[in-house]
């Protein structure tokens, strides 16, 4: 049964990201809180004890909504919520939090990148905390906010490798999430430097990784080759390498190496994880042998990922 609660006495959750954007907040509490003055409050609010208040777990802007009206009347038909009382532990309530608030929201690829790193954070606190995960993280997230776990891969990258300027404008949507996973392979101030170019996309990032890979002859080994240098050469010619093409990939291929790449990247964000935790071990020599050994398996998934690349 809710239980009616003072809204003097219940705060905002300091982990709802969503409320960062004001302006867009600000817009919503207002047309809620003229709603309300006019046909009175029709829902309820689901809330978690913290000591002698309580913290919202969802309903902050209906919440918000309410208190304006109670400022802006003085009626105190306002000052008192409908609460569902919540006794899960902090980090399940994190969950519900983003999770409920991305349910009530139009899904931008940055409210998405911001509610799976939220994500990411609670799952690892929970398994940090002794929790036994039933799964992979990428899993478990995908499960919550109903992405593929490729998909959930791709944002990860961006997550863990991209510069706050490629997420930045991933946020702002002025390039794609294809695109930021692209960029964020490079060192930092590559991606910084990238991401201001106009009108910026995955076929442009692809050139400039070629480029970026191929090795620059110095210019004094640079000369203009003319047709008379290969006459009476057919013996050389025979050890010559035979001329490959570049290969076609089918969009089967090309979705078979685009999920593989999206768990290598996964690979290498939980690999990070457990060597974070590892570093608390009691034992520090048995610690650092296996965090060589850690650092050594990234490096071969990161060859792996240039390979495929």
């Amino acid at each position: 049964e809710p239980k009616t609660i003072d809204i003097s006495l219940i705060d905002a959750d300091e982990h709802n990201f969503y409320a960062a954007d004001r302006e867009k907040e600000e817009k919503r509490t207002q047309l809620l809180a003229e709603e309300i003055m006019e046909v009175g409050f029709r829902s309820v609010i689901e809330v978690r004890p913290v000591g002698s208040r309580y913290c919202v777990i969802a309903g902050e802007t209906r919440l918000a909504a309410m208190k304006l009206a109670y400022e802006q009347t003085k009626n105190p038909q306002f000052q008192f919520i409908p609460c569902y009382v919540q006794e899960d532990d902090d980090i399940q309530n994190r969950r519900r939090l983003i999770i409920d608030n991305l349910l009530q929201r139009e899904l931008t690829p940055g409210l998405k990148m911001q509610a799976i790193e939220e994500l990411q954070k609670a799952y690892r606190d929970e398994k940090e905390a002794g929790k036994k995960l039933p799964g992979r993280i990428a899993y478990l997230i995908a499960n919550d906010i109903h992405l593929s776990k490729s998909q959930v891969g791709t944002y990860q990258t961006v997550i863990n490798k991209g510069s706050d300027a490629v997420k930045e404008a991933l946020k702002n949507e002025t390039i794609s999430l294809d695109t930021a996973a692209k960029i964020s392979s490079l060192p930092k101030e590559e991606q910084d430097e990238l991401v201001q170019e106009e009108d910026l996309n995955k076929d442009k990032v692809n050139s400039y990784l070629k480029e970026r890979k191929a090795p620059k002859a110095p210019m004094e080994e640079i000369q203009e080759m003319s047709i008379y240098d290969y006459l009476d050469e057919d013996d050389e010619m025979e050890e010559c390498d035979e001329y490959v093409e570049a290969v076609e990939l089918s969009d089967s291929d090309k979705k078979l190496l685009h999920e593989v790449l999206d768990n290598l990247n996964y690979y290498i964000t939980e690999l990070e994880c457990d060597k974070t935790r590892i570093s608390a071990m009691e034992n520090k020599d048995i610690a650092d042998q296996v965090r060589e050994g850690i650092s050594e398996l990234i490096e071969a998934i990161e060859e792996i990922n240039e390979i495929i690349q």
